[in-house]
């Protein structure tokens, strides 16, 4: 579900950037509200099929409860595969471009004389210094998701097809130990992205300063 936030925060800045009114219109807590509620009643019907298809103390794979059969495993793995990594991480790539068309398109560019050209262009700045800093957040925000959840998904189908093959102590050691760090770089992946934004995002970095100042201007001392 972590990563669905992800993406509804994306389709939010869509709709706020929208030109539309009528979009704009659909950028509320009450959307974001019944969102969420959707995504977690997506995932409740999604893996309800857990009551039967997992059980504990399943040979030859790196967790305690796993799937019973193959065929309970080879749907598990491809909703990993999927619902989890693949279409969170295309969601955000379209939302993330349409976001940043429209910041785009909504620049207004006035009509002025030849020889206010050098204005002009120099209050062009600080819009193209924007659009380069979205350009920049969503593609680390991509580059991140993608390549840090894929080996989970990558991994749960090899997990599921070995399942049955004999493996020795120092194997089921190694696996355990990769998958192990495969879960890091999961948890990684949907904890930084305050980091990510403020590192890659001059906007972020700015609204921060501002956040900063105006809780330290708040709790000095009143002469």
């Amino acid at each position: 579900m972590g990563t669905w936030s992800l993406v509804g925060a994306s389709i939010d800045r869509f709709l706020c950037s929208s030109h539309s009114a009528t979009y704009r219109q659909w950028s509320t807590n009450r959307v974001a509200k019944r969102y969420v509620i959707g995504i977690f009643i997506f995932y409740a019907l999604l893996f309800i099929q857990v009551f039967y298809c997992f059980e504990a103390s399943v040979p030859n794979v790196p967790v305690a409860c796993y799937g019973r059969n193959l065929p309970c495993r080879i749907f598990n793995d491809w909703v990993a595969l999927t619902v989890d990594i693949l279409l969170p991480s295309l969601f955000l790539a379209i939302f993330g471009t349409l976001t940043i068309r429209n910041v785009q398109t909504r620049v207004i560019h006035p009509i002025v004389h030849a020889v206010n050209s050098d204005n002009r262009n120099n209050n062009r700045l600080p819009m193209r210094n924007k659009e380069r800093n979205l350009t920049r957040m969503l593609l680390v925000q991509v580059l991140i998701v993608l390549p840090l959840d894929l080996p989970f998904g990558i991994y749960r189908p090899y997990a599921s097809l070995t399942s049955d093959v004999p493996k020795s102590a120092y194997r089921v050691a190694v696996e355990i130990l990769t998958y192990s760090l495969i879960i890091l770089l999961v948890y990684f992946t949907h904890s930084t992205s305050f980091y990510l934004y403020t590192l890659t995002g001059s906007i972020y970095r700015d609204a921060l300063r501002r956040i900063a100042r105006r809780c330290f201007n708040r709790i000095q001392p009143r002469h």
